[in-house]
């Protein structure tokens, strides 16, 4: 699984551990588009490649952040790279790149300081990710680890 560390410059979660692509949902565009785009952006993923990822679910976080309240609804995608491949930041968003094992995965989400903590959101995609492949194995519900995740997770 590859995680992005955000540049420091962002207005939430800045230096946090991010998903390797992400981004807002311009008015009017499909979650597909958007998918094609910021992967070239954020890890230089040609659309070609991008068009291949599957979604896979959808997450909804409400949080407070330094300006407001954030509600939002995240499209979890799984897209399978090649072993050889680099990502590359295209707009300055992204300030490192790191590729980690499931079993890597989960620590760094239960991680709540230091300088290799998962933003809450990349954190609910990183559960549903190992939920879904069967590499951790909750004592209850998905929604409750979820939940209990986000009420884990100390504001920034």
């Amino acid at each position: 699984m590859w995680l992005a560390r955000r540049s420091a410059d962002k207005p939430i979660d800045p230096s946090m551990l991010d998903n390797l692509v992400g981004g807002g949902i311009a008015h009017g565009e499909a979650p597909d588009v958007t998918l094609v785009r910021e992967a070239w952006e954020e890890a230089g993923i040609r659309a070609e490649i991008a068009r291949g990822a599957r979604r896979v679910g959808e997450l909804h976080v409400e949080r407070a952040v330094p300006d407001g309240f954030q509600s939002e609804t995240i499209f979890a995608y799984d897209l399978a790279l090649a072993a050889s491949f680099v990502p590359a930041n295209q707009d300055g968003e992204a300030v490192e790149h790191r590729c980690v094992d499931f079993g890597e995965a989960a620590r760094l989400v239960s991680l709540h300081h230091g300088p290799d903590v998962v933003t809450v959101d990349a954190s609910l995609v990183t559960v549903d990710c190992l939920l879904r492949h069967g590499a951790v194995q909750p004592g209850a519900a998905q929604r409750d680890v979820l939940e209990a995740l986000c009420r884990a997770r100390p504001e920034r």
